[in-house]
């Protein structure tokens, strides 16, 4: 088998389509076809043509990859489901996933870390919803364990959210039953929860009678 044409895509001049025997075969990135030495008229064998193409698609799964990095933190588990999406095979997938993991470009311990300071500070969440997001997230329990969640920035978190959410309240009926709903839908922990009612006691008043 021969290379017959190397050409670049029509929509993405970093690409190219290699043909063989005249007939299209398989895209390449530009750093490929420098890297293994692809021009016209290289003759390739089967196993050498199969080991060639997988190469490629890893690369390009990889560039994938990195440009997904690029726009916001994934865990490998996310990037995973990405690039099943996207009909990559197992083993690319496994190969680019262990390349991302060895550059720290994917780091689910550094993922967790400013996935509860975003929680903590920007989304006001509770504990159980963050460590049940990160779990969906594909997020292991042992990269969980050495995180701590701050209990003080959770109570006035909680508390501020009940001060808002009960000025906002305009049927006064069961107010306590209301609020602790609301933040038990925000993720926090039923004991938290009983502090900070304890603490808004006295702005509650008999208003729930």
């Amino acid at each position: 088998m021969v290379i017959t044409n190397i050409k670049k895509q029509r929509y993405n001049e970093a690409r190219y389509n290699i043909y063989i025997d005249s007939k299209f075969c398989f895209s390449a990135s530009g750093e490929d076809v420098i890297k293994y030495s692809l021009n016209e008229e290289k003759e390739i064998g089967i196993e050498e043509l199969e080991e060639l193409i997988r190469k490629c698609e890893e690369t390009k799964a990889y560039n994938y990859a990195l440009n997904l990095l690029s726009i916001k933190d994934y865990t490998s588990k996310d990037i995973k489901s990405k690039l099943k999406l996207k009909q990559y095979s197992d083993q690319t997938i496994g190969s680019v996933i262990s390349r991302l993991e060895l550059y720290k470009f994917v780091n689910d311990e550094e993922y967790v870390r400013k996935y509860i300071d975003y929680c903590l500070n920007v989304k006001k969440t509770g504990k159980n919803k963050i460590i049940y997001d990160l779990q969906n997230k594909g997020i292991k329990s042992e990269n969980m364990e050495f995180i701590e969640i701050d209990e003080e920035i959770q109570y006035t978190n909680a508390y501020n959210l009940a001060s808002k959410k009960l000025k906002s309240i305009n049927n006064k009926t069961n107010i306590k039953d209301k609020i602790i709903r609301y933040l038990l839908t925000k993720g926090y922990d039923f004991d938290l929860i009983k502090k900070v009612m304890r603490n808004l006691s006295d702005t509650l008043g008999n208003d729930d009678d």
